[in-house]
């Protein structure tokens, strides 16, 4: 069986408000129970009970009232007297009718139902006779009403009453049934409302008891390591019964005191090596801030030569960049002269054309002086023939023959013209195609140094970032090595203080009082996690200055 103090302090607190709260339902229950048995108790006797009382009494009250009424009927001698008192009895009949109809439904028990039965024949036999009664006197006939009375409806009403009794007798012993049965469940319910509620208030001071026990009692015994381990005695150890949070916290400050034993004892073995260490670390100091500047001074003169190469490159990036304009500038006017060879080349093609219908056109000429001039020897022959009367036209013929001859030569020499224009425009449309080719090869090779000078632009530009980064990392790294020779001094002084902490820590570490065998216990693995010391990260951008920019 697992102790109590076994469970955690949260599990413990929800058990104790747990059983409280068990109680209380439970409490709560039974009150409810009981008022809920007082409240069917007093519904039953104020919609059951009560209602059949008021009904019996009722009929009791009108059947007196009959009875009144058929007595004031032999005082009263006026007719209207007697109809009053007839009605008035009609009346009382119609209300008890009401009445037993009520009670026979209402009525649930069988010696209720039985007696509701039996008052209800009486009824009818008391009915009989009083009818009778009721025309007897309304005819006026009063002797016979009167033996009716004596003889026939008394004994017939006292039948009824004592039906009536015995009926109103049984529903007022249920009634009183009711009130002891309420009374004896209110008893009840009370003492067990009492004993519940000092069984509870028990249970719960033994419950708040017990948990306030298990959680203070290991509480006072981490408290006691705690103030000796304040105190500087590291020898306290804690008794660990249980497992709950302050069992864990015992045993975390068992652990703590193991720690601190075997921490203190390495504090103090370490001081004595820190403070050999730190005179090292002075010494080291000093050959790193000389070695420092030195590589500051580097870095100056690496700087200035860098700040000269930069402007260098620059200045070739920036001819690069004119000699790619001027290349671009020659590529365009190279572009415009093969337009207009490629235009000339199509003029020229043009005359080669306009040169070969000419030639066409003198063909033409030549082969119609060449007919002309046969037509003239023809008519010159016919002129011959004719003798004297052809003479005249033998003149016109020789004329026309001298006229075709010249236009003969004339076409010839311009035959030869033509043919020698043609031949220079085919000599010249071969140039200006050769001209074309020539000029298409010029285009492709400036336009291929456009794209060289192009490329050596972009590399010059990439180049001269480059060395800018660079000129910038260099001066960066100049400030941090200067910066870097500041923090070495301040390491070697560093150094001086801490060999003085280290001694300091050592008298301090003298308060603490432990056994000897214990000095050199290792870390626990739980404290291990815990125990390692950070390393403090100092910012030093605050300190870097922005590196200069070379241009």
């Amino acid at each position: 069986m697992m102790k109590i103090a076994n469970f955690s302090v949260g599990t413990r607190l929800a058990m104790s408000f747990g059983i409280l709260l068990v109680l209380l339902v439970i409490l709560s229950g039974a009150g409810l129970r009981s008022l809920s048995l007082l409240n069917d108790e007093s519904r039953q006797t104020l919609d059951d009970r009560y209602p059949k009382i008021l009904a019996v009494n009722m009929v009791i009250a009108k059947v007196h009232g009959i009875a009144s009424a058929m007595r004031n009927m032999f005082v009263h001698s006026y007719k209207d007297e007697i109809d009053k008192e007839l009605e008035l009895n009609e009346v009382a009949k119609s209300v008890i009718q009401t009445k037993i109809a009520y009670l026979e439904k209402a009525t649930v028990t069988k010696q209720g139902l039985k007696l509701v039965m039996t008052m209800k024949a009486a009824y009818a036999k008391y009915l009989t006779p009083q009818e009778q009664f009721t025309k007897k006197m309304a005819a006026g006939r009063s002797e016979e009403a009167k033996n009716i009375l004596l003889y026939d409806l008394t004994p017939k009403q006292t039948e009824l009453m004592a039906a009536l009794d015995e009926l109103a007798r049984y529903q007022t012993a249920l009634m009183e049934k009711s009130g002891r049965d309420s009374k004896a469940e209110f008893d009840a319910g009370l003492l067990i409302m009492s004993v519940m509620t000092v069984a509870a208030i028990l249970i719960g001071i033994l419950v708040s008891w017990l948990i306030t026990r298990s959680i203070t009692h290991p509480l006072k015994q981490a408290m006691t390591v705690a103030q000796q381990v304040a105190s500087g005695d590291l020898n306290t150890s804690a008794a660990v019964t249980t497992h709950d949070e302050a069992g864990r916290l015992l045993q975390a400050l068992e652990i703590m005191t193991t720690s601190l034993r075997s921490i203190v004892g390495n504090v103090r073995s370490g001081a004595d090596t820190i403070a050999t260490a730190s005179s090292e670390i002075a010494a080291g100091n000093l050959d790193l801030s000389s070695r420092t500047e030195q590589q500051a001074s580097s870095l100056q003169e690496t700087a200035s030569a860098m700040d000269s190469l930069t402007s260098t490159v620059q200045q070739n990036a920036d001819h690069a960049r004119e000699a790619n304009d001027l290349a671009i500038a020659a590529a365009d006017v190279a572009r415009h002269g093969f337009a207009m060879v490629k235009q000339m080349v199509s003029t020229m093609g043009e005359i080669q054309s306009a040169s070969h219908k000419i030639a066409d056109i003198i063909s033409v000429i030549d082969g119609i002086t060449f007919q002309t001039n046969i037509l003239a020897l023809n008519a010159a022959v016919e002129a011959a023939r004719a003798g004297e009367a052809g003479r005249g036209f033998a003149v016109v013929a020789a004329e026309v023959r001298n006229l075709a001859q010249r236009s003969a030569a004339a076409a010839k020499e311009i035959k030869v013209l033509i043919n020698n224009s043609v031949e220079i425009v085919n000599t010249g449309t071969t140039i200006a195609g050769k001209t074309g080719g020539t000029m298409i090869e010029i285009v492709d090779r400036i336009h291929k140094v456009t794209v060289i000078m192009a490329d050596i632009t972009a590399a010059s530009r990439q180049q001269h970032e480059g060395i800018v980064q660079v000129n910038q990392a260099i001066g960066l790294m100049d400030q941090t090595t200067q910066q870097n020779a500041a923090i070495v001094e301040e390491a070697a002084a560093a150094a001086q203080s801490l060999q003085d902490q280290a001694s300091a820590l050592v008298d301090a570490v003298a308060v603490f009082a432990w056994k000897d065998g214990h000095e050199s216990d290792p870390v626990p693995v739980l404290m291990q996690t815990h125990a390692q010391p950070s390393v403090p990260r100092i910012d030093r951008t605050a300190q870097l200055a922005s590196p200069k920019k070379v241009v």
